[in-house]
């Protein structure tokens, strides 16, 4: 029986345990509220930070136009007329790293006088030459001939004009000249401008074809360390288009396609029968080799060239064979996975191509190295492009391949490298070599 006093109720001993005991429990419960506080608080300021990152993630993605291609290069360009400078307004834009100039800054110095509107925007000299730009195309028409501008121009609407490529102003005019010096990264233009009398280098009755090919022809590159004159030809093929098609599985090659000029390559590796290309690439190759080691890199070499429909076959079946060994996948799985390309998908079958690097064997390791840096930046100005680049191997369907340079001519070699673009990007937007 518990302790009473005499009026019936607890005695102060049992009171004063009962009384601690709720101070305890009134101060547990405390305590637990504010620990639920506490940790209500932290989760609201993560998810309140979550919902900042993530609106900001949302922003910059619906604000950024991905089909811009990462720029490589910076850009210059400076207006010369009769040997003064002249100033630019508008200076110059670069998207999907072509470099554009604004129509009407160069009205003034060139002497044409603008008429259109944002859909095509002509240049008019005189009564007998004139220029018309189809914007948002890459297409100009030039006294009646349609040419190919290399990127589209466009119509800006902040400053009420329309940008074309500063390449194009390359041999389309009259006194109007275009240097293009490279330096690394940097590429400066420059526009000479003479006063005498403007023409259009094409007259209404200049051959289509003519016309075309001459706008197929990349200005000579400069900046050689060693003198490859010789090799200019090559590097710059006069009809570049001979050499710019796509070969892949949507493309392929017969199997009796067999290159008529084909050739020893100068630099194949020394345990290596010679390998062979067609005679333009083959000696493309050569003058950069050349230049290669005048920059001080002299332990590349090719390891691949030209393989025939038999040979690639052989490759095929051989590695189709050990991969289904190996993993005991059905057929159909394994010509997927195989690392070696179908017969007649191969470009090595084209005459076209070549696999080089200072490795044992090829490797994406090459890619570290100072040689894959050097011929990264300068393959295009001999003509070659890196055929499958680290970031599109969803279009292309290969890996990367920091060791195989496709021959396509100085002329698309450089719009794809600096535009970022693989060969079947630039084909399918270009309308050639498909």
């Amino acid at each position: 029986m518990a302790n009473t006093n005499r009026s019936g109720g607890q005695d102060p001993r049992t009171r004063a345990i009962n009384e601690q005991r709720m101070r305890r429990e009134a101060a547990r419960r405390r305590k637990s509220r504010q620990a639920f506080y506490r940790t209500a608080t932290r989760v609201f300021v993560l998810a309140l930070g979550a919902l900042i990152v993530f609106s900001a993630a949302l922003i910059f993605i619906l604000a950024r136009d991905f089909s811009k291609a990462p720029e490589k290069y910076s850009y210059s360009l400076k207006v010369v007329k009769d040997d003064s400078k002249f100033a630019l307004k508008n200076g110059i834009a670069v998207k999907n790293n072509v470099c554009y100039v604004s129509l009407s800054d160069l009205s003034e110095a060139i002497g044409y006088k603008l008429m259109g509107n944002v859909d095509v925007m002509n240049a008019v000299i005189d009564d007998d030459n004139s220029l018309s730009f189809y914007v948002n195309t890459d297409i100009a028409s030039v006294n009646g001939n349609n040419i190919s501008v290399g990127a589209p121009s466009y119509f800006s609407y902040t400053g009420g004009d329309v940008y074309v490529p500063v390449t194009f102003f390359d041999g389309v005019l009259d006194g109007v000249d275009l240097v293009t010096e490279r330096r690394g990264k940097n590429v400066n233009y420059t526009i000479n401008i003479s006063s005498s009398e403007m023409a259009l280098a094409y007259s209404k009755n200049t051959p289509a074809d003519k016309v075309e090919g001459l706008r197929r022809t990349a200005a000579p590159t400069t900046d050689f360390v060693a003198d490859l004159s010789e090799y200019e030809q090559y590097m710059n093929p006069e009809n570049a288009d001979e050499y710019i098609r796509l070969i892949n599985t949507e493309y392929p090659l017969g199997k009796d396609y067999i290159p008529t000029d084909l050739m020893d390559v100068a630099d194949t590796r020394k345990d290596r029968a010679a390998q062979q290309m067609r005679e333009y690439a083959a000696k493309a190759l050569e003058a950069m080799f050349i230049e290669m080691r005048a920059n001080g890199i002299s332990d590349v070499s090719v390891t691949s060239g030209y393989r025939s429909y038999a040979y690639q076959e052989q490759l095929f079946n051989n590695s189709l064979a050990n991969f289904r060994k190996s993993y005991d996948y059905d057929t159909a799985y394994a010509k997927t996975a195989s690392e070696i390309a179908i017969p007649g998908t191969s470009e090595h079958q084209s005459g076209l191509c070549a696999d080089l690097h200072n490795l044992p064997s090829a490797s994406q390791r090459f890619e570290s190295t100072d040689a894959y840096k050097w011929l990264y930046a300068n393959c295009a100005n001999f003509g070659f492009i890196l055929r499958f680049p680290k970031d599109k191997q969803d279009i292309t369907g290969i890996i990367f391949e920091p060791w195989h340079y496709r021959y396509v001519g100085r002329y698309h070699a450089q719009k794809i490298m600096q535009q970022g673009l693989c060969l079947e990007e630039y084909c399918k937007q270009n309308n050639i070599g498909i």
